[in-house]
């Protein structure tokens, strides 16, 4: 019997006048000082993700050049 694929889990960083900040969903992951230190959390999430055999998009705000990989997408706020 097949299984329902799962829906793909958001993971969104976003610039604030405070910092980094890195979401998914409803919960966040923290407040980061650089947005470096913030997408190594998110690659963190994301391996973690992967193993578990959940698809993850991301979505970076307030980002000039979009990062290259997989699914990104960019939109400003």
């Amino acid at each position: 019997m097949k299984t329902k694929p799962r829906p793909p889990v958001i993971l969104q960083v976003d610039l604030t006048q405070y910092g980094w900040t890195l979401t998914e969903g409803d919960t966040s992951h923290g407040l980061f000082i650089s947005k470096d230190k913030a997408m190594a959390r998110l690659r963190e999430r994301q391996k973690a993700l992967r193993a578990t055999g959940i698809a993850a998009d991301v979505v970076v705000t307030k980002q000039e050049d979009p990062p290259r990989g997989s699914k990104w997408r960019v939109r400003t706020a």
